[in-house]
C-alpha cells in the first residue's frame, strides 16, 4: 500500500483544518487535557498559517468524514530555543491507529534535519495516558517542563536528535 500524500497547507484549508483540529483536540479535552485548539476556528488557523509552516494528508475515498483533511502537523520557531518545535500534530478520531501521526512527524523531522538542525523539540501533555510513551519511542527525550497555570497539567518539553 502506498503511503498517504503530504502536502503543505493552503489558506483554503482553514476550515477544514479548524474542524480537524476541534475534533482530535476535543477528544483530548474530553480526557481532561483541554487545549485552545479544540476551541479555533478558520481565522485562528489561518493566522497560524502565516506565521508557521503546516502540513497536511488530506482525506481519500474511503472516508465517510464530511471534512477534508485527515491529519496535520506544524512547525515553528520558537523565541529561546536552539531548534525548531513541532506542534499541533492532528489525526481525526477515525483516522487515528493508521500511522499518519508517525508519517507527518517523520516529515517534519526530515524538514528540520535537510535545514541543518541536529534536533527538534515538541511540547505534549504530562500524564498522558500513550503520547508521551510514543513520542519515547521515537527516541524524545524530556528536556524541560513548561507549567502552565491555566491548565490542569503541565507541559513537558521533548527534544530529540536527529
Amino acid at each position: 500500500m502506498t503511503a498517504p500524500a503530504i502536502r503543505p497547507a493552503t489558506g483554503a484549508d482553514a476550515p477544514p483544518l479548524a474542524a480537524l483540529y476541534r475534533a482530535a483536540y476535543g477528544r483530548l479535552a474530553d480526557r481532561g487535557f483541554p487545549s485552545s485548539a479544540a476551541e479555533t476556528d478558520a481565522d485562528e488557523v489561518r493566522a497560524w498559517l502565516a506565521d508557521r509552516e503546516c502540513w497536511v494528508v488530506d482525506r481519500d475515498a474511503r472516508d465517510t468524514d464530511a471534512g477534508t483533511v485527515a491529519a496535520a502537523v506544524q512547525l515553528r520557531e520558537r523565541d529561546g530555543w536552539p531548534c525548531p518545535e513541532v506542534c499541533r500534530l492532528a489525526v481525526s478520531p477515525d483516522r487515528q491507529r493508521e500511522g499518519l501521526g508517525a508519517l507527518l512527524l517523520d516529515h517534519a523531522e526530515g524538514v528540520v534535519a535537510d535545514r541543518g538542525h541536529d534536533r527538534v523539540r515538541l511540547r505534549s501533555f504530562t500524564d498522558h495516558p500513550f503520547l508521551l510513551d510514543w513520542y519515547a519511542e521515537r527516541g524524545y527525550e524530556r528536556v524541560g517542563l513548561q507549567e502552565l497555570d491555566s491548565r490542569p497539567f503541565d507541559v513537558p518539553v521533548l527534544e530529540r536528535r536527529l
